[in-house]
């Protein structure tokens, strides 16, 4: 075999870092002549590697090992421009990926720089344009793969692992003209898997991929939507059986989208803002026949059943009158310092005693907003639930402990003024009978609400 490192020296101007390990090359060299001109081709080429490792400049974290790599039915058409290979089978890659604190990768450290050329540019030539390259590969493996991912560019540091990678393709073409198809599985952080199959080109986007989603650590990714959130998301999964379809229309259009299969979120554990008290937990949130779109007219999303199983919710009324899970997305504009509901009853009262302007008066212009979506829901059903409920708005103000709560809601429909019909039963601190119904619309555009509670046996105020 021979060693990578005597390679290397021939890569030292492209290279920053260090290449070893061993491969051994054959192949068919084919030199003549036709009425074309001068045929060049290297033919029936194998190339085989072993402990193969490439590492980037020192700090930089950047490590690739490669325990085998074997190349079969290899062409290298001089003549023709074009690279053909027959299979492809990549064992046991091992990678670091590292987003710097500046946003770059760190493996953009390894390919040095090409120099500023300040000479005048070349002359163009005065032949035919050159033919472009071709690239075809028929089949390629990966097995035993394993990806580490580190963010240093957010706080705190985000990890991520991609663990017993296994993945195959075939059929890619250098300019995604045709159809690539592929498959994969792996294991994501420590107990979450993912299973993905399909097709994709690239020339002009178009992909239809079968996805396997089960228990994906979501929570790993916190730091990137805890500036949004007044909650501390400590723990939850995701897990999810369907078909994605993405495609990418000519001109300015924007791409499509499209999701139908399930949805599953679960052993979700969300704390308060302060991160001390529970605010939701869950075992179970179950969608079943979602149907998802979005890019060809207004966004549009269909659940033919939502499920949620063994549930608990603080629920807080403020002296405002405000919800206090109504606020667990921050609005825009919240972080830097959002007026209160005093303040902008202040504002208001303010602005009722001096004359408007006519520009104040003018009604807020519509043009460019975006279409309201479509939310359809089939059925909600609700077992095993644990509502918390404070009201401060109230005076005295008045707490109630909901347990053991379950029940169904009907259809819910932004498109439609039906309303529901919600039944729900249950106790109140796991003794008084409670039942709460009525009929209710919260995806309509304009909110409706008939709610009634009955219970007995409960001394007030609470």
């Amino acid at each position: 075999g021979v060693r990578l490192v005597a390679a290397a020296r021939y890569l030292a101007n492209v290279l920053n870092g260090t290449l070893d390990g061993t491969s051994d090359v054959d192949g068919v060299l084919e030199i003549g002549r036709t009425d074309a001109g001068l045929q060049l081709a290297l033919r029936d080429i194998e190339v085989t590697g072993k402990d193969i490792r490439l590492s980037g400049p020192a700090g930089s974290g950047t490590a690739l090992d490669i325990a085998g790599v074997k190349l079969s039915g290899g062409l290298l058409d001089l003549t023709g421009r074009s690279v053909t290979i027959d299979k492809l089978v990549v064992d046991a890659p091992r990678v670091a990926v590292r987003r710097l604190q500046d946003g770059s990768i760190n493996w953009q450290q390894v390919v040095k720089a090409k120099p500023a050329d300040g000479g005048a540019p070349a002359p163009a030539s005065a032949g035919a344009p050159a033919q472009p390259w071709t690239f075809r590969m028929k089949e390629a493996e990966v097995t035993r793969g394993d990806i580490a991912f580190e963010d240093a560019a957010i706080e705190p540091v985000v990890k991520l692992r991609v663990s017993a990678l296994a993945a195959s393709v075939k059929n890619v073409v250098g300019d995604g003209s045709e159809p690539a198809e592929f498959s994969l599985r792996s294991r994501l952080g420590s107990g979450g898997t993912l299973g993905a199959s399909g097709n994709i080109r690239w020339d002009a986007l178009a992909a239809t991929v079968r996805v396997d989603a089960r228990n994906l650590d979501i929570a790993a990714l916190r730091p990137y939507v805890a500036g949004r959130l007044n909650a501390t998301l400590a723990k939850a999964e995701l897990s999810g059986r369907g078909t994605v379809s993405l495609a990418k229309p000519p001109g300015e259009l924007p791409p499509r989208f499209a999701y139908s299969g399930t949805a599953r979120l679960s052993n979700v554990h969300a704390l308060d803002s302060t991160g001390e008290s529970d605010l939701l937990k869950w075992q179970v949130l179950d969608l079943s026949g979602v149907d998802v779109r979005a890019g060809e007219g207004p966004p549009f999303v269909s659940v033919g059943k939502v499920a949620l199983s063994d549930f608990y919710a603080r629920v807080i009324v403020s002296e405002q009158g405000r919800l206090n899970l109504a606020d667990i997305v921050r609005r825009e504009g919240e972080a830097a310092g959002k007026p209160s509901a005093d303040a902008k009853a202040s504002a208001r009262q303010s602005s009722a005693a001096s004359p408007a302007t006519p520009d104040a008066q003018a009604a807020p212009s519509t043009v460019g907003a975006a279409p309201r979506p479509t939310i359809r829901i089939g059925a909600v059903e609700i077992v095993r639930g644990n509502v918390n409920f404070t009201d401060n708005f109230i005076k005295p103000n008045y707490t109630a402990n909901m347990t053991g709560l379950g029940g169904t809601v009907t259809t819910l429909a932004s498109d439609s003024t039906e309303p529901a019909t919600m039944t729900l039963a249950g106790k109140i601190d796991d003794d008084a009978p409670l039942a709460i119904g009525g009929r209710l619309n919260p995806l309509a555009p304009t909110l409706f609400l008939d709610i009634e509670g009955r219970t007995k046996g409960v001394d007030l105020p609470r």
